[in-house]
């Protein structure tokens, strides 16, 4: 998938062509999308995991995932402690319109315990729209009682704005993160 976003052409007034990237088969990667470009991806029942960063991360206005096939199987999944499934930057936007996103590894054992892998499955700091068809979920065997399901915004808005706790400024996204839910199954998480 990097291989097809740095083929692709950044959106501008010269170039309004969206691109749709299609998985072919099961991926391994952290996905990085960079800013001005306008991509479709289509998970098309296969299943893209992390490496060891967030499994897609997010830092342009016009990204769209999807799930073409017959079974509905896409996936997107993450392993790793401390990242999540989609990471949606300031200022990004994406829409979410099919496919199941998870945390297959998840190991907390509770409220206070992380179990040394848990995290949110999707964090928005900029404008997530999740739609009919999504699934969101920790994983099969563990429904996630340390982190919340989605992070919409900033744990600590002012920490954050002084720069020390590793999120974004708000006052560089107008001070929101943007989260519009108009259909999916959720299921699981601290607060879900």
């Amino acid at each position: 998938i990097t291989d097809a976003i740095a083929a692709t052409s950044e959106y501008n007034s010269n170039n309004r062509s969206s691109y749709t990237i299609t998985l072919n088969n099961d991926l391994k990667e952290d996905v990085v999308i960079p800013p001005n470009r306008y991509i479709i991806i289509d998970l098309n029942g296969h299943t893209l995991t992390n490496v060891s960063g967030h499994t897609i991360t997010n830092t342009s206005t016009r990204i769209t995932i999807k799930d073409t096939s017959s079974g509905k199987t896409g996936r997107v999944d993450n392993t790793s402690h401390g990242k999540g499934a989609v990471y949606n930057d300031i200022n990004a936007t994406i829409t979410l319109s099919g496919g199941t996103y998870m945390r297959s590894k998840e190991a907390s054992t509770g409220s206070d315990s992380s179990g040394e892998n848990s995290w949110y499955v999707l964090k928005n700091f900029g404008t997530m729209t999740i739609n009919s068809g999504v699934t969101v979920k920790f994983s099969d065997s563990n429904n996630g009682l340390y982190s919340s399901l989605i992070g919409n915004g900033w744990q600590n808005s002012a920490a954050a704005e002084n720069g020390s706790n590793g999120e974004p400024k708000p006052s560089e996204g107008n001070n929101k993160a943007s989260l519009t839910i108009k259909g999916g199954t959720f299921t699981g998480g601290q607060i879900t």
